[in-house]
């Protein structure tokens, strides 16, 4: 008899989506914001499979992009002097971590979404329960005290909001909302995939949207010009 394969909650070849979060982040960003305020404030019922879309595809790709970073991040915990703890620490207390870093040093230089996430999933289940037991374990690593610029509380907040995630105790448009402004040692967390010119990009976006100069988004948007004056205070 013929094994079901067992369905995987993040399927491994899904971690592309990363890629594409951070290339293409001022458009989904300005997208994302413009059809919140068109259709959340002003009404505009013609946009709710626009606005729908655009959150599904924003939940489904920060998740993945939230594991893979933290995953990648966690490889310094091996880092000299990054942590007040010993590599002995670590294998006690997080066995599933220390496995899953292990693998990823393997090949230091080769840190791309797929990979990283092939190494995670080597030593954990792919589930949701996994997952989330993984990251819960990220956010208690992440507040041991790190050192330098690696780690640390920044990284304990990214964890802890696709735990939060997970456990629907925050809805998908404030996670999303969350993860545009997550930063750690004061930029933008994106930049682990996206250029220093579309983190600026994006920055500026995040910034107009913060003062309401929600017009300023449309020289990033694809959304018809016509919805513009709608925005305008």
């Amino acid at each position: 008899m013929l094994k079901t394969k067992t369905k995987e909650f993040y399927p491994i070849e899904s971690f592309d989506v990363c890629e594409e979060l951070a290339n293409r982040a001022p458009l989904l960003c300005s997208n994302f914001y413009l059809l919140h305020y068109l259709y959340k404030e002003k009404k505009r019922t013609e946009l709710e499979f626009d606005y729908r879309h655009i959150c599904n595809q924003l939940d489904y790709a920060f998740q993945r992009y939230i594991l893979y970073t933290c995953a990648r991040e966690s490889r310094h915990i091996y880092t000299l002097d990054a942590v007040e703890f010993s590599p002995g620490d670590v294998e006690s207390e997080f066995p599933a971590i220390h496995s899953i870093v292990s693998e990823i040093l393997k090949k230091p230089e080769d840190l791309r979404p797929v990979r990283v996430a092939e190494a995670v999933f080597m030593h954990i289940k792919n589930t949701r329960e996994s997952v989330h037991d993984y990251m819960q374990q990220l956010v208690i690593l992440f507040r041991w005290d790190w050192r330098g610029s690696f780690g640390g509380g920044s990284w304990a907040y990214i964890a802890n909001l696709l735990v939060e995630r997970l456990e629907n105790s925050i809805s998908k448009v404030t996670f999303i909302d969350a993860a545009w402004h997550a930063e750690h040692n004061y930029r933008l967390f994106l930049d682990k995939l996206a250029n220093d010119d579309t983190i600026t990009t994006l920055g500026n976006i995040l910034h107009d949207k913060c003062y309401g100069h929600l017009t300023a988004l449309f020289e990033h948007s694809d959304l018809p010009p016509r919805y513009k004056a709608l925005c305008e205070k």
